[in-house]
């Protein structure tokens, strides 16, 4: 016996598909493409009211899992292009984080600098006062 319980493919039964059912199969696939899929959308049309066509079409528009989940997530930022006319050149840009750290760097050494200057010079007036 395997690991894990798990039992093997190779005595399943096989399974094939009914002749008959391919055919059909085919031949809708085949009328789809000759008709561009025009007929299966009237086809649900008529029968369907406005409203029930604007639910389709938003029902459309999310695929996959979106169309079962609603997704709430605050982190998810959905691009969206701006236009020319809406792009703020006058604005400020912002920093990078290396950008930020480097000019706070060079500010604290400023700092440090002058500190460092006005201390010196008040131990030198004391130590010339002193003398």
């Amino acid at each position: 016996m395997p690991r894990g319980g798990k039992k093997g493919h190779k005595g399943r039964g096989k399974q094939f598909s009914n002749p008959e059912e391919i055919d059909r199969q085919m031949k809708a696939q085949r009328e789809l493409e000759a008709n561009g899929g025009v007929e299966k959308e009237e086809e649900k049309s008529s029968g369907s009211d406005d409203s029930s066509s604007e639910e389709e079409d938003i029902n459309k528009k999310k695929s996959g899992v979106e169309g079962l989940i609603e997704i709430e997530n605050p982190n998810r930022i959905s691009q969206k292009s701006k236009k020319v006319t809406e792009l703020d050149v006058n604005a400020p840009k912002e920093l990078s984080r290396r950008e930020r750290e480097e000019i706070e760097k060079q500010k604290a050494k400023e700092r440090y600098m002058k500190l460092h200057l006005v201390v010196m010079t008040v131990l030198c007036c004391s130590a010339m006062v002193g003398t």
